[in-house]
């Protein structure tokens, strides 16, 4: 990303930055710079400029410096944010071997995560501080395409219509080290991929439960929600996909998980922020709807696209754990 904001102040554990480009929104975020980046918090003054809660975490920033604002996360590095101490693995397979994060932890229950097109494992920081106390083995994996990561055999990315099999070499990772059970994790469109391989793959039986935040479930109206929420025409954004889907040679049928609702059997928790402008809010209500037996959703008003942590971390971090306790786990650690 571009700096694209000039840092205007920074005292006495606040910085001064231009009201714009999501400095306005409320939460918590990242304000990233040349060597080093800091969490903004709380807004203290609104107008042409915003003043918010500042705390660093690496470098030092002084007035001038340009920088940008972040959901995720700084360096691709657990410890940068929450000192979560962790070790770099690789998960082999056929076609090579995928780097991956692995954070360790006494329970036999691991989690795997999986992060969503575009974007990094990075993304799966701030769920990862949130359920530190369960003290579950975590898994943060890359798949093809990703970099350092195989490639696919064509270069291309098929919307987790052959990536599932990536998330497969990990579950058999996480069973050959011991674990009983796993709980996936996916964001955006790694939501879409932890879906098929539900569908697909039969280690799914060794899955206790799913977490989805901002889950991609039905193509079509992802594609058309960012359509009109970026003003991009209908038949331009409908003739793109179309394009896309035959380079791939995607089969759209086999990637719309809301079609396919009534085969899942996994607990599910649902986050969805209610101003998402990537992935209709209303994709995960129809899940949540069409079994209810078990999908939990949460809406956390006012989030953004994998944003819900950012905007309220507080209901984020309550909801993730309570869920983990429906589904049998319980805090072995201090948090």
């Amino acid at each position: 990303m571009e700096p694209d904001l000039q840092v205007l102040a920074v005292r006495n554990g606040r910085v001064l930055l231009p009201g714009r480009n999501g400095t306005r929104k409320p939460g918590i975020w990242v304000l990233e710079w040349p060597g080093g980046c800091g969490h903004v918090g709380s807004i203290r003054t609104r107008g042409r400029t915003i003043e918010r809660d500042f705390w660093p975490l690496r470098g030092s920033l002084t007035p001038g410096t340009r920088a940008y604002l972040n959901p995720f996360g700084f360096d691709e590095d657990p410890r940068t944010q929450f000192n979560l101490p962790y070790r770099e693995v690789v998960v082999p397979s056929a076609i090579g071997g995928y780097p991956a994060w692995f954070l360790d932890g006494p329970a036999r229950t691991w989690m795997i995560l999986v992060h969503g097109m575009g974007a990094t494992r990075a993304e799966a920081i701030r769920l990862l501080h949130e359920t530190a106390s369960f003290g579950l083995p975590s898994l943060v994996i890359t798949y093809r395409n990703d970099p350092g990561a195989p490639g696919s055999p064509d270069g291309l990315l098929h919307l987790g219509m052959t990536e599932w099999k990536d998330l497969e070499r990990a579950v058999e990772y996480s069973r050959r080290a011991g674990a009983r059970d796993v709980i996936l994790v996916g964001y955006s469109t790694g939501g879409a991929l932890i879906a098929r391989f539900l569908l697909s793959s039969t280690l799914a039986e060794s899955v206790r439960g799913v977490i989805l935040e901002s889950p991609v479930l039905d193509w079509h109206a992802a594609t058309a929600h960012y359509a009109r929420h970026h003003r991009i025409p209908a038949p331009l954004a409908t003739l793109g996909t179309q394009i896309a889907g035959w380079r791939a040679g995607i089969q759209w049928a086999g990637l719309e998980p809301l079609a396919h609702a009534k085969e899942l059997r996994a607990p599910m928790l649902v986050i969805h922020g209610t101003a998402d402008p990537v992935v209709p809010l209303w994709t995960s209500e129809s899940l949540a709807t069409r079994r209810p037996d078990l999908v939990t959703l949460i809406k956390i008003p006012g989030a953004g696209h994998v944003e819900s942590w950012n905007a309220d971390s507080t209901a984020y971090g309550k909801n993730v754990r309570e869920w983990l306790q429906r589904v049998g786990l319980e805090p072995t650690v201090s948090p």
